[in-house]
């Protein structure tokens, strides 16, 4: 079985089954990617087949643009569409809201939407973090750019609902001539990129060699309301996001720079514990 499974893909998605497990109380789940266009749930307690969901090929080749949260429900943020799959419904596609425009005058003007689409925890809405860029070129090289960065909750079909987060950077001259370079955007992390009741908001700088992480907001949502707290230092890893998110002792199943580790947060520490992953029995063993 491990032969036809690609462990990086099934363990870049047993995240979100994962790290939800403290909240719902359902037996763990994993997702593993099979490889030319399907995705198969397992059973962690037993790793016996639960079913087997048809998935567009591209999330096959590329598993980051997958989401699945502990109903089951699979996004697939493709080139120009989002695909959502939801057992015993039939599958929604719509666009996934990216563009890009010029207008010509004495210089340049380009903009461009970039969206990033992440699942809800109780599969009812969906959210999309999208940094809108407004750059001004001369001579074809950056000059200075506008940024406003959003958080809005939608319906199933990508119809907004609420606006949560609306951020308006000021003026930012490009001054290597490529405005990711130097200006700032908008960057929302959810372990998984599943969001249940929070969600952080980090500005932050691409750079021209490394990221430079300037503030991180936590977002919660108490009844309806959504409100901020600044954190004293932005989040710059995925350990630090689920210090963040799970203030209290919980055990977190997490992948970063191609490792698995188990992150187990308390108020006041943190203990990090490296697994070295072989096969997807791996995967199972550090599951339960």
């Amino acid at each position: 079985m491990a032969g036809v499974i690609q462990f990086l893909g099934a363990a870049a998605l047993a995240i979100t089954a994962i790290t939800a497990l403290g909240q719902t109380g359902e037996p763990a789940r994993l997702w593993a990617i099979q490889p030319p266009d399907e995705v198969v749930e397992y059973d962690l307690t037993t790793f016996a087949m639960i079913r087997t969901v048809k998935i567009p090929p591209l999330a096959v080749a590329e598993p980051r643009r997958l989401t699945i949260n502990h109903r089951g429900q699979i996004l697939a943020q493709l080139e120009d569409t989002v695909w959502l799959w939801d057992a015993g419904k039939p599958v929604r596609t719509f666009s996934a809201g990216a563009s890009r425009s010029e207008v010509l005058d004495v210089s340049v003007t380009v903009a461009e939407v970039s969206p990033s689409w992440l699942l809800s925890g109780d599969g009812t809405n969906l959210f999309v973090a999208r940094n809108i860029f407004r750059r001004v070129l001369n001579a074809s090289v950056d000059h200075y750019a506008f940024t406003r960065f959003q958080v809005l909750r939608t319906d199933l079909s990508g119809k907004e609902i609420e606006t949560i987060v609306d951020d308006e950077f000021r003026q930012c001259e490009c001054a290597t001539g490529v405005c990711s370079d130097t200006c700032p955007q908008g960057l929302v992390s959810a372990p998984g990129r599943v969001i249940d009741d929070s969600f952080l908001v980090t500005h932050w700088i691409p750079g021209l060699r490394e990221p430079e992480f300037q503030e991180s907001s936590l977002f919660r949502k108490t009844g309806s309301i959504w409100s901020d707290s600044p954190l004293p230092q932005p989040i710059r890893s995925l350990g630090d996001l689920a210090a963040a998110i799970r203030p209290v002792s919980t055990p977190t199943l997490l992948v970063e720079n191609g490792r698995l580790t188990i992150v187990e947060v308390t108020p006041n520490r943190r203990r990090q514990t490296p697994i070295r992953v072989r096969s997807s029995a791996d995967a199972f063993l550090a599951g339960r």
